[in-house]
């Protein structure tokens, strides 16, 4: 799965050159977006590669996003620059393992080898190669989706830890008419 515009700064170039190097016949693409002037390349290269299973999809509910994550193998998100992406947080929630770029903000949220796999920017082979990696590997994409999972936990990357933040920095500031220090705000 793929979740993102469809613009090059995401790889959608990427994923376009990658696509031939995939090697199972028992693989289905879905790729959700809604921005972007690279919809149609993909869908050329979709139609011109030898996979016949794929949905290209556009401006998707949230309800339907997240049944989409809640089915994926595997999230992938070649992007040339990031921050922490939402996209990645959802695939941990969803224990879904990760192929991403190793830009930016993302190694801080994937772990290589441990919550999913990373890869140079702008390298379709090393994409191509991780998402083989998994796809024959159903034991490691497990093992890395359930890692994934934990450590959104553990880190307090969830909502409901974002809220009991939020509620504390509140209170703190009724109780004590300042901020807290820097260290609460992390």
């Amino acid at each position: 799965m793929f979740c993102g515009g469809y613009t090059e700064r995401k790889g959608i170039n990427e994923i376009c050159e990658a696509l031939d190097e995939i090697h199972s016949d028992d693989v289905a693409f879905v790729f959700v977006g809604h921005y972007g002037d690279f919809r149609t390349d993909l869908i050329s290269e979709l139609k011109a590669s030898r996979h016949e299973n794929y949905r290209v999809l556009w401006e998707v509910p949230p309800l339907g996003l997240r049944r989409w994550f809640a089915v994926a193998d595997i999230f992938m998100l070649p992007s040339h620059a990031e921050g922490r992406p939402n996209t990645i947080y959802e695939s941990m929630a969803s224990e879904t393992a990760v192929v991403a770029s190793d830009v930016s903000g993302i190694p801080e949220q994937v772990v290589d080898g441990e919550t999913g796999l990373l890869i140079p920017k702008k390298d379709s082979n090393g994409l191509a190669t991780a998402l083989n990696s998994l796809i024959n590997n159903p034991s490691e994409r497990e093992r890395m989706g359930t890692n994934g999972k934990k450590r959104l936990v553990s880190k307090g990357w969830t909502w409901e830890a974002h809220g009991k933040q939020l509620a504390d920095l509140h209170e703190s500031i009724i109780d004590n008419g300042q901020l807290p220090s820097a260290e609460v705000l992390d």
